[in-house]
């Protein structure tokens, strides 16, 4: 069996959603491919990219930059095709997700590649049996009218018809104290424990 673990957060010591993701990962014994998206220059798509991954443009016409993009996509696709289990850990940045995973996701989402329409209907390409949401917000409260984004990576998860989705957030990382924030901390690896 196999993790796919993506972490999508710029800090690494001080990061409350790695450290609920790398509990979680130290706790399943699988093999795991951790890609850290901060370090990852992950290319935005283009005109052309976006054309070729619709059937509308060759790859043998674009660009060396669009065969960039389309290459980098196909490589993340290839990392999910492998997971039997996928792990999401990221933070809220302006109540919705950071530059960084948004860029991946729209990577991955690719008809005919994680999904394809059949008739009207979509039908899904991956097979991956469980996935985690790792969130950690400053004050914003998951599921909150300004919660923009665990509403957003379940949208995207259920477009490549990824279900058994389980949310585990920290909430208020700003303006909890230290003893708190780990207070919290605890509370959540006794969920994940329970799992």
């Amino acid at each position: 069996m196999n993790n796919l673990y993506i972490t999508a957060s710029a800090r690494n010591k001080r990061s409350k959603s790695k450290d609920i993701g790398n509990y979680l990962i130290e706790n399943i014994k699988w093999k795991t491919k951790h890609i850290n998206l901060s370090d990852q220059n992950i290319p935005y798509l283009q005109k052309d990219s976006i054309a070729h991954m619709y059937n509308f443009k060759d790859y043998s016409k674009l660009s060396k930059k669009d065969k960039k993009i389309i290459n980098q996509s196909n490589k993340y696709i290839k990392q999910l095709n492998k997971a039997d289990r996928l792990i999401i850990a990221t933070p809220m940045r302006n109540f919705g997700m950071p530059a960084t995973l948004k860029a991946w996701f729209d990577l991955v989402v690719r008809v005919n590649k994680t999904f394809e329409i059949v008739d009207g209907q979509y039908k899904w390409l991956l097979d991956i049996k469980q996935t985690y949401i790792l969130i950690a917000t400053w004050a914003v409260n998951i599921n909150s009218k300004s919660d923009y984004l665990s509403g957003q990576i379940k949208s995207l998860l259920n477009l490549m018809w990824l279900s058994n989705i389980n949310i585990y957030s920290i909430e208020g990382t700003n303006i909890l104290n230290q003893n708190e924030l780990n207070e919290k901390l605890q509370q959540i690896k006794k969920q994940i424990d329970k799992n």
